[in-house]
């Protein structure tokens, strides 16, 4: 394909045919929501009720959240916390008092387009 030979209007059409082509293999994100099972936080489900192939953990299963994390694309964290983490709130009755914390930092560095609520 010689670009210098092409009408504007091809060219355009062609770039266009690609970008388009290639909006549509985007692969969908796998994406893990942590967001315990409290009250005060229930409003914060609205955030994530429009995503398609999520995992959403309310509680119970703290020992196996690092190797959800590392299987999923993007992470979701909704709850109260602190400077230490995200706050256990009584819902993950085999995590001290935070459900994520600085152990967790190597896992979560690699995480692109996360969010911490």
């Amino acid at each position: 394909m010689i670009i210098s030979r092409m009408s504007p209007i091809i060219l355009a059409l062609r770039i266009f045919g690609i970008f388009k082509t290639m909006a549509y293999s985007v692969p969908i994100m796998k994406t893990i929501i942590i967001h315990p099972d409290d009250p005060s936080i229930d409003f914060l489900s609205k955030i994530y009720a429009p995503l398609t192939n999520k995992t959403v953990i309310r509680g119970g299963m703290s020992k196996s959240i690092p190797k959800l994390i590392e299987s999923h694309d993007r992470v979701l964290m909704l709850g109260h916390g602190s400077p230490d983490g995200l706050l256990n709130t009584g819902q993950f009755s085999d995590a001290g008092s935070n459900i994520i914390d600085d152990s967790m930092s190597l896992i979560l560095r690699n995480k692109t387009n996360s969010l911490y609520i």
